[in-house]
């Protein structure tokens, strides 16, 4: 119950809490642990996000728990040789020096100029310090969510590109802007190599929308779909 399972969790939480030297020590930390008068246990996984991100452990997780009940059962554990991150590594530095680079370079360029000026929400009155953050949780109703779903399919788009353009009309509207760059993440794993690969591969890209007059959202979706598409 609840009342068990606080101790356990408040454990986890201070271990998670405990900072990395980040100079000359591994930047993971595994523990396993036991609940006493219980026939529980359990494996603690704290990884810095340096070395890892939400698909890495989306793979080694199951793979830790299957391995762990294959011992259990007396079964051979044959380890599966997986792509290194180093590959991905001597990838990342040929690109450096390609052609795809130098396009890449100019898109950007081009995307990014001229920076986009005007009034910036402000920033808070005193410096937040730490890494402690909170989490807010809206659920959407159903009904909304089929009607989304049909507005996405019939534009053969995603959810995730309709809510990057219904946060670009808040932002403008809320700083009374009408050329606004976007900031969001990519999960960066662009061959079913680098899918199978475990490591840090998330990276960030621009999206810069505008308006001028009345854009129906429709277009101003289609807009984002497209934008993303040449990235």
């Amino acid at each position: 119950n609840d009342r068990n399972e606080a101790p356990l969790q408040s454990g986890a939480a201070q271990a998670a809490q405990e900072p990395f030297n980040l100079i000359d020590r591994p930047l993971f930390r595994f523990s396993m642990f036991a609940t006493r008068g219980k026939n529980r246990s359990g494996i603690l996984a704290v990884v810095h996000h340096l070395v890892t991100d939400g698909w890495t452990m989306e793979m080694i997780i199951p793979e830790i728990v299957n391995t762990y009940r294959k011992l259990l059962a007396g079964e051979n554990v044959i380890e599966e040789k997986s792509p290194s991150y180093l590959e991905y590594l001597d990838i990342e530095q040929l690109y450096l020096s390609s052609e795809q680079f130098e396009k890449d370079k100019q898109y950007w360029h081009n995307v990014l100029t001229p920076f986009p000026t005007g009034q910036r929400f402000k920033a808070p009155s005193r410096p937040i310090e730490g890494i402690r953050c909170a989490q807010s949780i809206h659920r959407v109703p159903h009904r909304t969510t089929e009607k989304i779903a049909e507005f996405c399919r019939k534009r053969s788009t995603s959810p995730f590109k309709l809510v990057l353009a219904a946060f670009y009309v808040y932002l403008s509207r809320a700083a009374s802007l009408k050329d606004v760059l976007l900031q969001s993440a990519s999960h960066n794993r662009s061959t079913p190599i680098m899918r199978r690969m475990a490591g840090m591969f998330v990276s960030t890209f621009w999206l810069r929308l505008s308006r001028e007059g009345a854009l129906p959202f429709s277009e101003l979706v289609q807009r984002v779909h497209d934008q993303l598409g040449d990235i």
